[in-house]
């Protein structure tokens, strides 16, 4: 039953409506995997591309301070006060240096992000935001971190990023305050004389580095750190307590790296992190970042959920719409096919009730027309045939009487021949016995009231074999027009079966236009594509509807080819049998005539004995004219005789004629029965 079931047009269907579902899963897992690459790919691309925005704003800020470093580096009077050329000139020499250092404060004020800025020279007072202060030794900075990182950058200028010895030293705190700045810029400039004379060294705030990196927002558990020249790093993020970057491979192989920026995907804590660095354009510093890609995926999460819901929704939807469809059609499939049956099996009363108005709906109206229509021809047929067998009935009937009319006629005639024989013997006795005519003429004359009554009994018995032939003859005519009824009612059952052949055509015309229908669907759904695939299955089975539509009309037109044909050799019998009716009518023609002459051969024969009667008399006065009279009896003896042997032949031939009659009329009746038999198998009310 599970397998019969899931051969069925409603499970075919519904396995066809899971293709497509299969196929929105794997769109929706394709476009999921597609949207994650692609969400993947735009985070890595804007993660880098804020990096590389943040290093060139560092490095702007960078060139910006090494800008004002140099303006300040050559300023006149930053040149003549540490020279020492207003050395004699007091007055000259204080406002030179109140000038350097409100030009230090107006630099300061002006860069909201720098932090401090210190002027060491081999003579007079150094120079901070605090003020001036005094300077010890110049050759002490000489061994000083500072200078070797200087020396390192080139001798002239370069970035840091600590300066131990000018915070211990010059710092107002006397200590490390790491905290407050980032880069330090330190540049050696030249005085008056065009001697380097001291240094220059400006740092950028902490807090510039720091809030650029938190306004950049990497994200809940990313880290952040910029790495200077000289090895400090600044680090912001989650859970950064003891890390660093300087001591990590991937940090190492991207400084070693050619590129200015770049990415990968580093393991960190058990999970994978996306690793980004970009290198400034100035200071020797690069700009690291890692993202936990657990991050990269909270983004990607909810384009699955997202995919997710709408894959399950739309696979619920097309399963419910193909278990719809699907249960439709085979719900009308179900009914044709039950209604089919019933009427393969002979049932006519049934209907098909289909409340559509698809193809399915056209295919219904008309499977019912053609129920109606072979309704309506079985009943012509059932009337027809009722007819048919009533007439062979009444045929047979006939034939019946009528042979065993001509079986008495044939009798009456033998005996009529026995008779005529018998009088020509007795002629030819009384011509041998004439010399005893004399002593017998009392015998002579009581067989000859006998023959007398024996020729009025014949005259009796031919007029009555007149009357049955007269009787014959109209029976054959009543069994032509019968059988001219019947090959009328053979031929309006031909009509009919003619109807019926064309509604077969009209079936196959539907049948066929279902089929073009069919394949006007698989020719769109294989422009469809993939999407139309479902709808091509569907249209194949329609397709296969169809054909069966079109193998069952060709079959109940093979019936009705049979049925004609058989109408046909009906036909062909019952003219047949007209024509033997016809030929009989014509041979009863001519016994009517013999009969006639037999008539007049008799009455006169009885007109001889009554004048042999009344000779007889005067037998011995006539006895020549006995003798003459005996031989014109025996003459017409001759004749009644030759003529009974013709009347005879004309009765046997009549005999086999009624017995073909008969054969005929029973041929057509067990036709008649056949063809009731057949459309009883068919039930119309």
């Amino acid at each position: 039953m599970i397998k019969k079931r899931f051969r069925g047009i409603r499970s075919k269907l519904i396995t066809s409506f899971f293709v497509p579902v299969i196929l929105i899963v794997a769109l929706g897992i394709i476009s999921y995997n597609k949207a994650k690459d692609g969400i993947i790919t735009n985070y890595e691309a804007s993660s880098q591309t804020n990096l590389n925005m943040i290093a060139k704003y560092f490095s702007l800020e960078l060139s910006n301070i090494t800008a004002r470093a140099n303006e300040l580096a050559t300023s006149e009077n930053l040149k003549q006060y540490y020279a020492g050329a207003l050395e004699d000139k007091a007055m000259d020499e204080i406002t030179a240096a109140d000038a350097v250092l409100n030009q230090v404060r107006s630099i300061r004020n002006v860069d909201p992000y720098m932090e401090d800025i210190y002027i060491i020279g081999s003579y007079g007072k150094g120079i901070s935001k605090a003020g001036t202060f005094t300077t010890e030794a110049i050759d002490k900075f000489k061994g000083s971190y500072e200078a070797k990182a200087l020396k390192e950058a080139g001798g002239i200028a370069g970035w840091v990023g600590r300066h131990p010895y000018i915070d211990e030293t010059y710092s107002s705190s006397k200590e490390d305050n790491q905290d407050n700045y980032s880069f330090s810029y330190i540049s050696s400039f030249i005085d008056a004389r065009n001697q380097r004379s001291g240094y220059l060294i400006m740092d950028l705030k902490k807090t510039f580095v720091t809030d650029t990196i938190t306004e950049a927002n990497f994200g809940k558990g990313t880290i952040t750190g910029l790495i200077t020249a000289d090895g400090r790093e600044i680090i912001q993020g989650t859970d950064i307590e003891g890390f660093a970057f300087l001591d990590k491979d991937y940090y190492n192989t991207a400084t070693g790296s050619e590129e200015a920026s770049g990415f990968d995907y580093i393991p960190y804590k058990g999970e994978d992190y996306l690793f980004i660095f970009s290198k400034l354009q100035t200071g020797d510093s690069i700009l690291c970042t890692l993202i936990p890609e657990s991050l990269i995926l909270e983004e990607v999460r909810g384009v699955r959920t997202v995919t997710v819901a709408i894959v399950i929704l739309a696979a619920i939807i097309a399963v419910i719409i193909g278990t719809y469809i699907a249960t439709g059609i085979a719900k009308v499939v179900k009914n044709t096919n039950s209604v089919l049956s019933q009427v393969s099996e002979g049932d006519l009363t049934t209907s098909l009730k289909i409340d559509r108005n698809d193809e399915f709906g056209i295919l219904g109206n008309s499977i019912n027309y053609m129920i109606h229509s072979m309704r309506e021809l079985i009943g012509k047929m059932m009337t027809a045939s009722a007819t048919v067998s009533s007439f062979s009935l009444d045929v047979s009937e006939t034939s019946n009487k009528l042979y065993g009319a001509t079986k008495d006629m044939a009798t009456t005639v033998n005996d009529i021949e026995q008779g005529i024989s018998q009088q020509a013997t007795d002629t030819e006795s009384c011509l041998v016995q004439m010399s005893k005519l004399a002593n017998q003429i009392n015998s002579v004359q009581e067989n000859t009231n006998e023959i007398e009554k024996i020729a009025n009994n014949t005259k009796e018995i031919i007029g009555q074999g007149i009357v049955v032939v007269d009787e014959l003859g109209e029976k054959a005519r009543a069994t032509s027009a019968i059988t001219k009824t019947v090959i009328k009612d053979i031929q309006d059952l031909e009509k009919g079966s003619g109807l019926i052949s064309s509604i077969i055509s009209t079936i196959n015309d539907i049948a066929n236009q279902t089929n073009l229908l069919s394949l006007n669907a698989s020719i769109e759904a294989a422009r469809a594509g993939e999407a139309g695939k479902g709808f091509a299955v569907v249209a194949t089975e329609i397709r296969k509807l169809a054909e069966q539509s079109s193998d069952a009309a060709n079959e109940i037109g093979n019936i009705i080819n049979q049925i004609q044909d058989q109408t046909h050799k009906t036909v062909k019998t019952a003219k047949e049998a007209e024509d033997i009716v016809a030929s009989q009518e014509d041979a009863l023609k001519e016994t009517v005539s013999v009969f006639g002459n037999i008539n007049n051969h008799v009455e006169s024969l009885t007109n001889n004995i009554r004048k042999i009667v009344e000779d007889i008399i005067n037998m011995e006065q006539s006895k020549n004219d006995t003798l003459s009279s005996n031989e014109s009896i025996s003459a017409t003896s001759e004749e009644s005789a030759a003529a009974a042997n013709e009347l005879s032949a004309t009765v046997e031939d009549q005999l086999r004629a009624v017995e073909l009659l008969s054969d005929s009329a029973e041929q057509l009746g067990n036709q008649a029965k056949d063809l009731e038999s057949t459309v009883k198998a068919f039930k119309v009310n």
